[in-house]
């Protein structure tokens, strides 16, 4: 079985989903969102689960996970104005 960790934008279908924008972990049908990609990763990692082709924390999609980072450091920083 797979996991997969994306960041789930402002406004995206996800993070209506989710009910926020964060780092999600979906697995099968259900999606946790987390504050942090590393509490994500920490709850992938308790699955007991690999990263599916997609996920940010397969290490052939390090470009993905650099991109979510800096774009949940944007939505924090925003929220705080």
């Amino acid at each position: 079985m797979t996991h997969s960790i994306c960041f789930a934008y402002p406004c995206s279908d996800l993070a209506d989903r989710v009910g926020r924008s964060a780092f999600v972990v979906e697995h099968g049908q259900s999606a946790m969102a987390f504050d942090s990609y590393e509490s994500a990763c920490d709850y992938a990692s308790d699955l007991g689960t690999a990263p599916d082709h997609m996920s940010i924390d397969n290490p052939k999609n390090a470009a993905m996970l650099h991109t979510a980072i800096l774009a949940s450091l944007r939505h924090i920083r925003l929220a705080s104005i």
